[in-house]
């Protein structure tokens, strides 16, 4: 992930580095308070089941060790679970969610295979939740393609990386590749049966044989 180097937090940096645990002044407690406030706030909207993020907190010689929690609802019992422990995908989202908030701000962002490990719902919802605030320019590589038709992306913000028959790789938006656009075109369909993306896929074989090599388990 990146941020072009005109960027900037209006909250203490160590703190948004890291969201989840950390060490602090006791002199930046407020600040703190207010990003478990926001963090509460965007968790509980995201997920059903949490009914509130919150940090613990153990004061030792002006300083200050956080520790973030959620607090969930799982089969009709609450349960207040250490940030550390959940899902890779629940990370995920905290991992890029200040980089989400400076494209917001109006900053440049990168990042790099998102939504890897986020399910595709979650994913897209994100994107959807955020998009009509972005005041800067978010770009982002993914292997997930549900975000094409869920995420309501505009067809000419999509990009493919395309392979011709000499291996020359090169980068095409939809608008390159198609004659014209629609607003009712599935793109993520047509990009999986149209023969126009047919250089943007990977090539699969029916004749690819795993028994010799599944024989050397036996």
């Amino acid at each position: 992930m990146h941020a072009d180097e005109s960027s900037s937090a209006s909250v203490n940096s160590t703190i948004l580095d890291n969201l989840s645990s950390g060490v602090i002044n006791k002199s930046e407690e407020e600040t703190l308070n207010r990003v478990e406030f926001l963090i509460n706030d965007f968790f509980v909207s995201l997920f059903d089941d949490v009914n509130r993020a919150y940090y613990k907190k153990n004061e030792t010689n002006e300083k200050i060790r956080y520790n973030l929690y959620l607090s969930k609802n799982i089969e009709q019992h609450e349960y207040n679970i250490d940030f550390k422990n959940e899902s890779t995908g629940t990370q995920e989202i905290l991992d890029v969610l200040p980089y989400l908030m400076l494209a917001v701000s109006g900053k440049c962002v990168i990042i790099d295979e998102f939504g890897n490990a986020i399910h595709d719902l979650l994913a897209t919802k994100l994107l959807k939740t955020i998009s009509k605030d972005i005041k800067g320019q978010l770009i982002l590589t993914t292997h997930n393609t549900i975000i094409m038709d869920q995420a309501d992306i505009k067809p000419e913000s999509l990009y493919f990386i395309m392979n011709d028959n000499t291996f020359k790789k090169s980068v095409k938006c939809i608008t390159d590749i198609e004659d014209r656009t629609h607003p009712n075109y599935n793109y993520r369909n047509r990009y999986f049966t149209n023969k126009l993306y047919s250089d943007g896929l990977p090539k699969g074989s029916d004749d690819i044989n795993v028994k010799d090599l599944a024989d050397l388990y036996v």
